[in-house]
């Protein structure tokens, strides 16, 4: 599964990629700092998931949440962030965000519930196919 972290601060992004790597089935694909820069890294890297902070160091990542939703981007947008939740997890998923996490009391369940994106189609592809679960027109 192709991801786009989008994170401006240069320690956290350290973190994030080496616990990226870690997770089986995940590949990042492209990384972003600005508004501008993830825009364009996820225009030219098609993800299926983008990681968005919403501090960026230029721009807003609820922008970039908003802009990508407005252009179509059809892929799943978890917002990472150490904003307060109780704000911006209701904003974000009015927005198009599929899901919302603390940077420091949800990374687990972040990792967790990435991994089990990555897992779905797997999981999905390894069931038999019955003739009962074809729809034909």
């Amino acid at each position: 599964m192709k991801v786009v972290l989008v994170e401006d601060s240069p320690l956290v992004r350290k973190h994030l990629l080496a616990a990226l790597k870690e997770q089986p089935f995940l590949s990042v694909v492209g990384i972003a700092a600005t508004e501008a820069e993830a825009l364009c890294t996820v225009g030219l890297t098609r993800p299926h998931v983008v990681v968005l902070d919403l501090s960026l160091a230029s721009g807003s990542g609820l922008e970039v949440l908003r802009k990508l939703r407005m252009a179509g981007f059809g892929g799943t947008i978890l917002v990472l962030s150490n904003r307060e939740a109780e704000i911006y997890a209701p904003l974000c998923v009015q927005n198009g965000a599929n899901a919302f996490y603390d940077k420091g009391r949800e990374f687990e369940r972040f990792l967790t519930d990435l991994n089990m994106l990555a897992e779905a189609p797997r999981l999905a592809a390894s069931r038999p196919m019955t003739l009962g679960s074809l729809h034909l027109r």
